[in-house]
């Protein structure tokens, strides 16, 4: 066996044997345990858009590391031939490591041979290690080990998890290696007021090691009654040691108000509409496109009434992941009157292009705010625009995904638990026939949201199944005709003079809708 099991405190291997158990009530949990990863993979295959692109040999050692990581204290899966490496300094080590297909050491793991038996017999020390009540956490953090090899987002999750009223404002992530990072953060929430950012690692909370957990379990740690205080410590990129804080919760925002909007400007009128995701959330189920068009109806109206004129539209996919994807073709069409918005191919169905209908709501400027945070189906949306040169994008380059997702209820459920797996299903491209997959859009205006405005580093897959080997900077498109590139730059060098505002998201509005103006008061000049 080419691979080694080290604790963060000694050197040593396991060896590991198929009797480690004796109890024959556990070894018929372990089979019944083992039976679900089996048929979690057997329905992902037949879900899948490829499922000869799934890696299982990759996918066992993901879903080894996984397991591994919820161990107390954490364990290492890497090739014996790096062990010496261990006298590096261990917890920094494992901390900064950040490439899912690379070891803690940096070490790729496309030549270590590894196999199914190779991960039973891990899991079978894990489960070994750990009480019965924690077996199936195990079993889910090892099925979206194997998941992963699909794409990072599909996963396999529970619908027990309950949402409390009161929270610190964050969405969780996790990695290959079971590290919890922060993938989101609500704009005036307590972890926003107390300086958390983005991609931070949370370590523990209330001294409770989280690494390896599942990260709705860690979310539900940083839930509780108001005023909750709760000891939260992380590291963040470029920090050599961890950081600890005490952050109290406060009532969770309203998300059911998907789709916001007021009127922004002082020189111009600015119609700002920001959507949180591409779901039906309003309580009357109608099309967010409708709603979009609604709104925008209602802001022309205000306007016409105090006798302002509406002169652009700012359109805010930040932190948007998508959604339903005929809602994302529906509302980029809404702004389009020709053109191509998308091709998409998906399992069992035809390849497919979909053509902008000519009914467009309206050929008023447009500019769409953009983040690391913007995926999937938003960059859909914000690339179909730009593609068809009908929009400015200002902000973050995004995240770089066009996996479509199906969702099915997992065939092993039983009457008290319920399972469902969200799978990779098909892709999209832009117009231009690109795929984003791995690389993401490059913005027309760069705007950081760091206060040292500077863009952090964002590591990406290198290379996977929709896109392998692609060339991992982001797409950029062809210059638009309207905004020469010494305007774009002039509005770049405006927004980060900006420094007004209440709290960091408030000025970094404020930043983006400065260029906005800026560039309006250009062409309205010509």
């Amino acid at each position: 066996m080419k691979y080694r099991l080290l604790t963060l405190s000694i050197f040593s291997f396991y060896f590991i044997s198929s009797g480690l158990f004796s109890n024959p009530v556990i070894e018929d949990k372990f089979a019944e345990e083992l039976k679900f990863i089996d048929v979690s993979l057997k329905e992902a295959n037949r879900l899948s858009f490829d499922p000869k692109k799934f890696d299982e040999r990759l996918g066992y050692i993901k879903a080894s590391q996984k397991i591994l990581a919820s161990l107390e204290p954490p364990k290492f899966l890497l090739p014996a031939e790096q062990s010496y490496k261990i006298l590096d300094s261990i917890p920094s080590s494992y901390i900064k490591s950040n490439e899912p297909d690379e070891t803690p050491f940096g070490t790729q793991w496309a030549d270590i041979p590894f196999s199914k038996e190779d991960f039973s017999n891990i899991f079978k020390m894990v489960l070994e290690k750990n009480k019965p009540e924690n077996y199936r956490n195990v079993t889910l953090l090892a099925v979206n080990g194997l998941f992963a090899s699909y794409d990072p987002d599909s996963k396999i999750f529970s619908d027990q998890i309950q949402q409390s009223a009161f929270g610190v404002g964050v969405k969780l992530g996790s990695d290959a290696l079971g590290r919890i990072f922060i993938e989101k953060i609500d704009e005036n929430s307590p972890s926003e007021k107390a300086g958390l950012t983005i991609d931070d690692q949370i370590l523990s909370v209330n001294e409770i090691r989280v690494t390896g957990k599942n990260p709705e379990f860690v979310e539900s740690l940083l839930e509780g009654k108001e005023k909750t205080k709760l000891k939260l410590s992380f590291i963040r990129s470029g920090l050599n040691s961890e950081k600890t804080i005490t952050i109290s919760t406060e009532p969770e925002p309203v998300l059911s108000q998907n789709l916001q909007s007021k009127v922004f400007g002082k020189k111009s009128q600015i119609a700002y509409i920001r959507i949180l995701s591409f779901n039906n959330v309003s309580e009357d189920k109608r099309p967010l496109d409708a709603l979009v068009t609604e709104e925008f109806k209602k802001i022309i109206e205000e306007s016409k009434v105090k006798g302002n004129k509406i002169q652009g539209i700012v359109l805010d996919l930040r932190q948007n992941q998508g959604g339903f994807l005929n809602l994302c073709i529906s509302v980029a069409d809404l702004f389009l009157k020709s053109g191509i918005v998308t091709d998409r191919r998906e399992k069992n169905r035809s390849p497919d292009t979909v053509y902008a209908s000519p009914s467009q709501i309206t050929d008023i400027p447009l500019f769409v705010l953009i983040n690391y945070r913007t995926a999937v189906g938003a960059e859909l949306v914000a690339g179909a625009l730009r593609a068809n040169y009908r929009a400015v994008l200002i902000g973050e380059p995004s995240y770089g995904s066009a996996a479509i997702h199906k969702l099915s209820m997992h065939p092993a459920n039983a009457m008290n638990e319920k399972y469902y797996l969200k799978v990779w299903a098909g892709q999209f491209s832009l117009p231009t026939g690109e795929s984003l997959e791995g690389r993401g859009i490059q913005p027309d205006i760069l705007v950081s949201e760091a206060e040292n405005g500077k863009f952090p580093f964002r590591k990406r897959k290198k290379g996977n199944v929709l896109n392998p080997g692609a060339d991992l900077s982001p797409i950029a498109f062809r210059s638009l005709n309207s905004y020469s590139k010494e305007m774009l730059l002039k509005a770049e060098n405006i927004s980060k003079s900006v420094s007004a505002g209440k709290n960091p998201s408030e000025i970094l509005l404020n930043k983006m809708i400065a260029a906005v103006e800026y560039l309006l008061l250009e062409t309205e000049a010509k």
